[in-house]
């Protein structure tokens, strides 16, 4: 990805003609990397791409959705997109992975590759090519979301995953795809579970803010990974004590409260989560935030005040949760 940078002035004019031909034109030349239909031969393909300039003209950022065609897990998919001038020659060529595995039968997942603005570039095209193993298949985890469009023009996400389970999960990750009206993809984020371990019947926020690229969105689908976890990763010994909501001097409502550890270790980087919900039942806020000192010794209690920097409109209940600590 590295490249020679050429004078300002040739990335402006660069600029003005990736921009032009992104508002007009999308050539998406869908590649598999195996031949064939048979249903036991892996093989992705790509269902919708697009591409888009990042804020400062020096990125071009290209997001799209592969799908597992074939009747086997596949534990790796990767993307590679060739950038090409007017005469469809190749300028220069970027890989990347799809932003969840492993992508069972059946299933889509986004990806979301980039490079330097290239002199020349007119289009791009792409190409998969997979790697299928065993994989033994995990049950979703619903979730729910809504998607807030902020007075700086950012897109705020936020959603919520709740663990079915009769056992813990952790390392909760969704990997969100954004649809136009037409329904091809325009943009891709990854929102990670604001809580480490989700015990069974629990819930954890999702966010993620789009602050690049298309933010004028009519739909997105949400690709959530995780592994299970041992009851013991479970916090079981950290206390959250009385929550009170006050705005602070910058005007964002704040969940102030304190938080003690009852357990016989020291722990650190304690994460207090928080969460707004509206009068249905919504979450339409999350955030996350740390106590006042890094660690908290046995028996000790600290402060903690978790921010809300997004104004999402009213809310009517607030959710406060121990998102993780560290041993």
């Amino acid at each position: 990805m590295s490249c020679s940078r050429p004078s300002l002035g040739v990335w402006r004019r660069l600029g003005v003609l990736l921009g032009s031909v992104l508002a007009s034109l999308w050539f998406p030349l869908l590649l598999s990397g195996t031949p064939g239909d048979q249903i036991g031969v892996p093989r992705a393909v790509v269902r919708s791409s697009s591409w888009y300039l990042s804020t400062d003209g020096q990125w071009v950022n290209v997001v799209g959705e592969v799908e597992n065609t074939s009747g086997v897990p596949l534990t790796a998919v990767q993307v590679a997109v060739t950038f090409r001038d007017a005469q469809a020659r190749p300028v220069a060529r970027d890989v990347g992975y799809v932003l969840a595995a492993p992508l069972m039968p059946g299933q889509r997942a986004p990806f979301h590759l980039l490079d330097r603005v290239r002199p020349g570039v007119v289009t791009y095209t792409l190409q998969v090519t997979v790697r299928p193993g065993e994989v033994l298949p995990l049950p979703p985890l619903p979730v729910s979301a809504q998607a807030f469009p902020l007075a700086d023009g950012t897109l705020f996400f936020v959603g919520e995953v709740t663990n079915p389970l009769s056992r813990p999960v952790r390392r909760v990750r969704a990997a969100v795809t954004f649809y136009d009206e037409a329904g091809r993809v325009v943009n891709v984020a990854q929102a990670p579970a604001l809580r480490e371990v989700l015990p069974p019947g629990e819930r954890s926020p999702l966010v993620a803010h789009l602050t690049e690229g298309p933010r004028h969105v009519s739909r997105w689908a949400v690709h959530v990974r995780y592994e299970e976890a041992p009851p013991e990763a479970v916090l079981r010994d950290v206390v959250v004590g009385p929550v009170q909501p006050l705005r602070n001097h910058r005007g964002h409502w704040t969940l102030r409260g304190w938080v003690r550890n009852d357990g016989p270790k020291r722990l650190t980087f304690v994460r207090l989560v928080g969460a707004l919900y509206d009068a249905q039942g919504r979450m339409v806020n999350a955030s996350f935030s740390y106590p006042l000192t890094y660690h908290l010794d046995p028996g000790e209690t600290d402060e903690f005040a978790v921010e809300f920097w997004a104004d999402t409109g009213e809310w009517s209940s607030f959710q406060v949760w121990v998102g993780s600590a560290t041993p």
